[in-house]
């Protein structure tokens, strides 16, 4: 790993000169990191019937501001661990990745990566929840300062294409009042038409793997600070995202796969599961009133590309093309007359 900024050697800066130089010294050391992965064993867990949802985050941040997905990911597990084992349907998997920071990220270690030494560690995984940087605060510039604006830091909630992934998602939102927050699938065109932008983070491997899946993300305005202690940190905040992404977990732990599985396109090929779920589970909800305002969503629809209903759909356009064609061209002829 690469160690913290030591010292600046040289930094030139004048107004007449608009050119600096900025020299940074780092060494790298050989360390022992950790992948920790731990287990909530549900109904069928050791079995082959045991379906699994991986709770994933990373474990190698910098600071509070940073570093605080785990804490989040087991505040789900302690909320579940409060239901009986035989009343949760699914185990959740919780998969803690130390190589975030590592240089060249996951795929300069995929040798490593348990998946990667363990392929059938995956076979019951069925659904995604990750979480990072919880509890964002907002900072910006004042002059040659950077002091926090008294809001919370805009997040991201993105989910897989499936109307209804994106409806549990909305839906949670506001169940629980998550401030600043928009809801993304980048698979699909915005309510405008445009891009829905990159999913980032550690549960967009969702998108490898084509399975149903929730991640939320802070952005990070107290991580560029000059520091970001727990002063930088949100609680009430954290609150709201872990209740809402426990109350989306439990979607994905009650859910008929068939029905949520993401939503098939020509990049992505992947066979839907069958099997259904009809337990009762009773998701949590805070109630805070948060200071800021109303949380923002983006939802659209898109036919799926399904090679039957897509030629229905060309038929249907060009029948009623013709039919429009025609109701002109009576018209203009009727004037005419």
């Amino acid at each position: 790993t690469v160690t913290p900024l030591k010292r600046i050697i040289s930094l030139r800066y004048s107004m007449s000169d608009p050119n600096a130089t900025l020299k940074l010294l780092a060494k790298e050391e050989v360390v022992e990191t950790f992948q920790l992965i731990g287990y909530l064993p549900g109904k069928y867990y050791g079995t082959p019937r045991d379906e699994q949802i991986i709770l994933i985050t990373h474990t190698d941040g910098p600071s509070i501001s940073q570093e605080n997905g785990a804490l989040g990911l087991l505040g789900i597990v302690a909320y579940f661990s409060h239901i009986p084992q035989n009343q949760r349907p699914r185990t959740l998997m919780i998969f803690l990745d130390s190589r975030h920071y590592m240089p060249g990220k996951e795929q300069q270690w995929a040798s490593v990566d348990w998946f990667t030494k363990h392929p059938e560690a995956r076979e019951h995984i069925v659904g995604l929840i990750a979480m990072e940087h919880l509890g964002q605060v907002e900072y910006h510039e004042v002059g040659d300062t950077y002091e926090p604006t008294g809001l919370v830091e805009p997040s991201f909630l993105w989910t897989q294409n499936n109307q209804k992934l994106i409806d549990m998602a909305i839906k949670a939102v506001k169940d629980n009042h998550w401030p600043r927050v928009q809801v993304q699938c980048v698979d699909r065109p915005g309510i405008h038409g445009g891009s829905q932008g990159i999913w980032y983070g550690m549960g967009k491997i969702a998108r490898t793997w084509h399975i149903p899946a929730f991640a939320m993300m802070g952005t990070q305005g107290a991580y560029w600070a000059t520091s970001a202690k727990i002063d930088k940190f949100d609680k009430h905040l954290f609150y709201i995202e872990v209740a809402t992404m426990t109350q989306l977990t439990g979607e994905l732990m009650l859910g008929n796969l068939s029905e949520i599985w993401p939503v098939t396109t020509s990049s992505t090929v992947s066979p839907k599961p069958t099997t259904t779920t009809s337990s009762t589970l009773t998701t949590t909800t805070v109630a805070t009133s948060p200071s800021t305002s109303q949380p923002q969503s983006t939802t659209s629809t898109l036919t799926e590309t399904h090679p039957s209903k897509t030629s229905k759909l060309t038929l249907g356009i060009e029948v009623t093309v013709i039919i429009l064609i025609v109701l002109v061209a009576l018209y203009i002829a009727r004037r005419r007359i």
